[in-house]
């Protein structure tokens, strides 16, 4: 039995240790997109700057229209042009960046998931079920902190715990008989 004990918390290590080093991955990774989005940023500032440059420029020649006002009409509006794709270069990386931190916040919970104690959650699964359904609602947060449940889970467990209350329907799990 220890031995199978031990097998599973060194195999339970190694998923931590892993999982670990995969948050780590991410959070170099938005560290990287961080400095792209700055980077990005700037080239848009810069681009701003340039256009403003340049709108003023073509205004004081606009009584002499001449080939340097032509070049300077195209100018303008290629740094338009970039200026916009910088705009949504900066609008996909901040995409990114929500996206990587939902997957770090998904990690840690399953993180904690792993260091859970079995029998604490055998008992307070026991006692949501044993509790009559109008009582079983100030077990939610408990069994959310518990399994470390994202907002949506939690909600989905209230109103589930809930509407059994409402219908005397036995709950069973998040599903309702």
């Amino acid at each position: 039995i220890f031995n199978g004990a031990n097998k599973t918390l060194m195999e339970l290590r190694q998923t931590v240790a892993s999982k670990d080093s995969e948050i780590e991955e991410l959070k170099a990774t938005i560290e990287s997109m961080k400095e792209k989005y700055e980077e990005a940023k700037n080239i848009v500032d810069e681009s701003k700057n340039t256009l403003s440059d340049l709108l003023a420029d073509m205004e004081e020649r606009t009584s002499n229209v001449s080939d340097k006002d032509k070049d300077n009409t195209f100018k303008l509006q290629h740094m338009a042009e970039m200026l916009n794709e910088s705009e949504a270069q900066v609008q996909k990386l901040l995409d990114q960046e929500k996206i990587l931190k939902e997957e770090i916040r998904k990690l840690d919970r399953l993180e904690k998931r792993q260091n859970l104690s079995v029998e604490y959650l055998k008992n307070v699964v026991l006692k949501f079920f044993e509790t009559e359904p109008s009582g079983r609602e100030p077990l939610v947060p408990v069994i959310s902190t518990i399994l470390q449940l994202s907002p949506e889970e939690t909600k989905s467990l209230k109103e589930n715990a809930i509407d059994a209350t409402n219908s005397n329907q036995v709950v069973i799990g998040f599903g309702v008989l």
